[in-house]
């Protein structure tokens, strides 16, 4: 899916606010900062749109404030934490976006199963 200019100046201005507002607040507060923001900009019309502004996020930020960025955006999705206990590296966690139950693709560089869910923000 092609992504416009004017897309991704949104998706990379709200990544960049997320960013900042994870260095000054607690992720739920963050959350609620940058889905303030997300509310003045277009929602996304569908998962496919907000997999494409996910791919844009690719390799910047980290995983939470890319999960912010993209569920500020995506009415009805939820930010997700997990661990993976059985880290070679000790204690391996992730954040994720899902929308009534499935994953937004983009977000997740492999599969999500082997994460445990610990907390979940809507």
């Amino acid at each position: 899916m092609a992504v416009s200019f004017r897309e991704r100046l949104f998706a990379h201005g709200l990544h960049t606010a997320a960013r900042l507002a994870l260095l000054v607040a607690t992720p739920l507060t963050a959350k609620r900062l940058v889905d303030g923001l997300g509310r003045r900009l277009p929602p996304y019309p569908e998962s496919g749109a907000a997999a494409a502004a996910a791919h844009l996020l690719r390799g910047s930020g980290a995983c939470l404030s890319r999960a912010l960025t993209i569920a500020a955006r995506l009415p009805r999705s939820e930010v997700v934490f997990g661990v993976d206990p059985r880290g070679s590296a000790g204690l391996a966690a992730h954040a994720w976006v899902e929308l009534e139950g499935g994953q937004v693709e983009g977000l997740v560089a492999g599969d999500v199963r082997r994460f445990e869910e610990i907390a979940r923000l809507r």
